[in-house]
């Protein structure tokens, strides 16, 4: 596999996301606010957006619609909507971020359940290009095929680890949903933002394990 595929393993997954941040100085809109843009080789670019007024962080392709404005172009550091026939551009707010060396996230463990808070996921999902750092991944393959994704490091004290993965774990499938390729990663996203419950199995130590959340 060339490097620009196992490249765009590792962004996706890191819920995945790389946020390019520029100091862009356009008036953004009151009830929008961009919080990153990502490029990733095989899939349409997305924007991570915040909800003004809900504080909700999420992301979006382009063609999809927020709020009532439809996003139609992503460029680094700043998108165009369209609301009506009006057009506008949403940059990217007080030029670049300094990143800390570990990010807090407060997750919660009982009785081999995980527990977070819908506030803690907007936040790791807006400070996901940090997280990258947290932990290395690559397509895992068996018989030439991809069989999941290979954690080869998790940082100690990261979001990751507080979730319960390990180094060396292989996820298998997220709520019954494979994980094999980039499309199949940001489709389970996708599908499962709104969620208040699921599981993940991983492949550690040659034994399956079940890991399971509830997103309070």
């Amino acid at each position: 596999m060339n490097n620009k595929k196992i490249l765009t393993y590792i962004i996706v997954l890191s819920i995945a996301i790389y946020c390019v941040f520029t100091g862009l100085s356009e008036a953004s809109p009151s009830k929008l606010e961009l919080k990153g843009t990502i490029f990733i080789p095989l899939l349409k670019p997305i924007a991570v957006i915040k909800d003004v007024k809900t504080g909700r962080i999420d992301m979006y392709e382009v063609g999809e619609n927020i709020g009532g404005a439809k996003l139609l172009e992503v460029k680094r550091g700043e998108i165009v909507l369209q609301e009506g026939k009006a057009k506008y551009i949403l940059a990217l707010p007080g030029g670049s971020v300094k990143q800390p060396d570990l990010i807090d996230f407060s997750i919660a463990e009982k009785g081999g359940v995980f527990r977070i808070s819908r506030a803690e996921v907007n936040k790791a999902i807006s400070k996901a290009p940090q997280l990258m750092r947290d932990i290395k991944i690559m397509p895992h393959f068996a018989k030439g095929r991809p069989r999941g994704i290979r954690l080869s490091k998790v940082k100690e004290g990261s979001i990751f680890e507080k979730a319960g993965v390990k180094s060396g774990d292989v996820v298998k499938n997220v709520n019954g949903m494979t994980l094999n390729t980039p499309h199949q990663i940001f489709s389970a996203y996708k599908k499962l933002k709104g969620e208040k419950e699921f599981s993940v199995e991983v492949l550690r130590d040659k034994k399956l394990v079940a890991l399971s959340y509830i997103v309070e």
